[in-house]
């Protein structure tokens, strides 16, 4: 991007604000500091990642185990390592950029939108309240289902 379109700042942005900013973007960027074991599992816990897939911005993540493992198996990004130019990084990203938007678009649908999995907890859960009922009525002796 021209320099003119880089925007950075260590201000505070308004939650109210964020999907603006957000779908403004072009690649979104979500390194975290490395505090430890249970740190690095991030993955599916990072609300910033899942934010960027949601508006099909392909993704530069820090090279963590499962933030690694979600833009290597779905191709939405690249993992920023050590040993890594995260320029070249982004211009990989420009150079195929409606693949890299498309797979985090798809990603965020499979992975994360609610959407998609809700009729499977749904289905669940109307399962188990069908056979509590049946326990109710003496159809199903306790701890059988």
């Amino acid at each position: 991007a021209p320099p003119e379109r880089v925007k950075l700042s260590l201000d505070k942005l308004p939650w109210e604000r964020m999907p603006e900013v957000i779908a403004s973007a072009d690649v979104g960027v979500a390194l975290y500091e490395d505090r430890g074991p249970n740190f690095t599992l991030i993955g599916s816990a990072s609300s910033r990642l899942v934010d960027y897939l949601r508006h099909g911005l392909p993704v530069v993540v820090g090279d963590f185990p499962s933030l690694r493992r979600v833009v290597d198996e779905s191709g939405c990004g690249r993992a920023l390592g050590d040993r890594d130019d995260l320029v070249q990084i982004l211009t990989e990203l420009q150079r195929d950029y409606a693949a890299y938007r498309g797979a985090a678009l798809d990603c965020y649908r499979r992975r994360y939108d609610a959407r998609t999995h809700f009729p499977v907890l749904l289905e669940a859960v109307q399962r188990a309240a069908g056979e509590e009922k049946q326990r109710d009525n003496g159809a199903l002796p306790r701890g059988q289902a």
